[in-house]
């Protein structure tokens, strides 16, 4: 599991300040200070990949100290995917998570992601790579309708 990355506090204090500063609309002037393709290569895969690979029975977290880097993961990517709805600081990052199927996926994977943090702060094992698993479904329709080339 990934140690304490600057990257990921730097994303969490963003995107805890956009989620703050938001007005009820949901739009908001806040820009990640990285690219989409920035913040999905150095915070979303590292965090997903780790929160799959516990489904390998020998990356079960058994004692406290592994459940708590599961968490630091499940947190990482929840902030990493707030900041994401936001855009980034590329050329049409902006435009891109302007739209409606970007931020539906998005939710999605915020909500799945709250999942999953629920069930490894409950250490239910089975329930986090249960959740984990629904993950797949808007990564894969996020990368089909938004290609990295388009990022």
């Amino acid at each position: 599991m990934a140690g304490k990355n600057p990257v990921v506090t730097i994303l969490t204090s963003l995107a805890l300040t956009a989620i703050a500063s938001a007005p009820v609309s949901g739009e908001t002037s806040v820009t990640p200070p990285v690219t989409i393709k920035e913040l999905m290569v150095g915070a979303i895969e590292p965090a997903s990949n780790a929160l799959w690979a516990i489904a390998l029975e020998e990356n079960e977290p058994k004692t406290a100290e592994q459940w708590k880097a599961v968490e630091h993961e499940a947190i990482q990517l929840l902030a990493a995917t707030s900041a994401m709805s936001l855009g980034g600081s590329g050329p049409s990052d902006k435009k891109l998570a302007q739209h409606e199927k970007w931020q539906e996926y998005s939710r999605q994977m915020a909500e799945i992601t709250m999942d999953i943090l629920k069930a490894v702060r409950d250490r239910n094992y089975e329930a986090a790579m249960d959740a984990s698993n629904f993950l797949i479904e808007p990564c894969g329709a996020c990368h089909s309708a938004f290609p990295m080339e388009s990022r």
